[in-house]
């Protein structure tokens, strides 16, 4: 059912000082995976109106190059799906079982001579998160997004990815907030993949929209500067903003909402083409 092309991509651009990472994924490699479905719509009825996964969530980081696919599936989504799994809430506990980033990353990139600044797309990263897993991010060999591997490296760290390695991916409707807000609910992050330009800047920045309230302000009239960003939905609130999701970002605790943004439901499918669910059984 799913492909695994592991190929080179073009240079990425980057908003603010920040690389970003994410190429968006062409139509006839999606077309290849199943599409996650919600058989029972009655759900719509019993979803409280607010709900958030902030306190199984690793600590804000901010990532080095254009890795924030690894950053969006690793470190937020599956360190949130295993503090969920064995009910991890404490800082400390949070920070040793996180997810590294970089392992995804360097792995892919090990060939590339840009290291660092080519980006990844999501059915790529995931098929190599199937079959390969991930790390602890506590737990050598410490990476960084430029980091090398040999045969014989790779060989030896299996044994600590292996057991990290997710069971199968969905794509998501992202036009369908009741649905993604009932994946929330049921204690699933969710990944998104977002198109970004210099609105998505912190707010003392000329274009930027984002302060401290997290709130990000989409300008749809200029589409020559977008960049592909992913991130991961945690939370949602349909008074804050006037319905909004809460979404964890890879730029550090100084932006945003203590490096949380806040994604308008009105704003979301302008801005958001990408939505993707992981499943893991269990952590055990």
């Amino acid at each position: 059912m799913k492909i695994r092309l592991f190929v080179v991509f073009s240079i990425f651009s980057f908003v603010e000082l920040y690389a970003q990472g994410l190429l968006f994924t062409p139509e006839n490699q999606k077309s290849h995976v199943e599409q996650y479905i919600e058989e029972d719509r009655g759900f719509t009825s019993y979803l409280p109106s607010s709900y958030s996964l902030e306190k199984f969530a690793p600590p804000i980081r901010k990532q080095s190059g254009s890795s924030c696919v690894g950053w969006a599936t690793c470190y937020a989504a599956a360190s949130i799906l295993h503090n969920i799994d064995r009910n991890v809430t404490s800082s400390f506990e949070k920070e040793a079982f996180a997810f590294d980033p970089y392992y995804m990353y360097s792995i892919m990139h090990n060939n590339s001579e840009a290291d660092c600044v080519e980006g990844l797309n999501f059915v790529e990263a995931m098929s190599f998160f199937e079959d390969y897993g991930t790390k602890r991010w506590a737990m050598p060999p410490f990476l960084s997004c430029d980091s090398k591997w040999s045969e014989d490296r790779l060989k030896d760290i299996q044994y600590q990815s292996q057991p990290f390695t997710i069971d199968n991916y969905y794509k998501l409707e992202v036009s369908d907030i009741e649905l993604l807000k009932k994946i929330i609910y049921d204690r699933t992050p969710i990944i998104i993949g977002a198109s970004v330009d210099e609105s998505f800047g912190a707010l003392f920045s000329s274009e930027g929209t984002v302060g401290s309230t997290g709130l990000w302000n989409p300008d749809y009239t200029n589409d020559s500067d977008i960049s592909g960003h992913a991130m991961t939905i945690v939370g949602y609130d349909d008074y804050k903003f006037g319905g909004a999701f809460q979404i964890m970002n890879s730029w550090g605790t100084g932006f945003g909402d203590n490096g949380y943004v806040w994604i308008k439901y009105k704003d979301f499918t302008n801005v958001v083409s990408e939505a993707w669910k992981i499943s893991k059984k269990s952590y055990g």
